[in-house]
C-alpha cells in the first residue's frame, strides 16, 4: 500500500525535524526558556506529531490486515466488502499523506531563529 511509503517518509522526516530542532533551533522568544528542548511550544508540537504518526501507523496496520483478509477471500469477497476495503485504504492513504514532510515542516519552521519584529 502507498500508505506504508508515506508512513516511512513521515517517520524519517520526524526524526530529521527533531534533530534539526535540537541542533539548530532556538526557543520561541516568548516561551520563557533558554533551550529549545525546554520550549513548551516545540514540545507540544513534537507530541502532536508523534501522536499523529502513531495513529497513522495504527490505521495503516489495521488496513493492511483487512487487505490480507480480503486477499485470502478472493472471489468470495462481496461487492460491499470490496467497497468498504477501498474506503479503508483511501482513509489510510489520506491520513498518512497528511503526517508527512509538509506537516513536519512546521516543526522545523518553529525551530528557526525568530526575532520579535517590533
Amino acid at each position: 500500500m502507498l500508505s506504508n511509503i508515506f508512513l516511512g517518509i513521515a517517520h524519517g522526516a520526524f526524526q530529521e525535524a527533531i534533530e534539526f530542532a535540537q541542533t539548530q533551533g532556538r526557543p520561541w522568544f516568548n516561551s520563557g526558556v533558554k533551550q529549545v528542548t525546554d520550549d513548551p511550544y516545540i514540545l507540544h508540537r513534537v507530541g502532536e506529531l508523534s501522536a499523529e504518526i502513531r495513529a497513522a501507523a495504527a490505521l495503516t496496520e489495521s488496513t493492511a490486515t483487512q487487505l490480507q483478509f480480503a486477499w485470502k477471500r478472493g472471489d468470495d469477497l462481496t461487492i460491499t466488502e470490496r467497497g468498504e476495503l477501498a474506503l479503508e485504504i483511501a482513509a489510510a492513504k489520506v491520513i498518512t499523506s497528511r503526517v508527512g514532510p509538509a506537516r513536519l515542516f512546521t516543526l522545523e519552521l518553529s525551530a528557526e531563529p525568530y526575532e520579535y519584529p517590533y
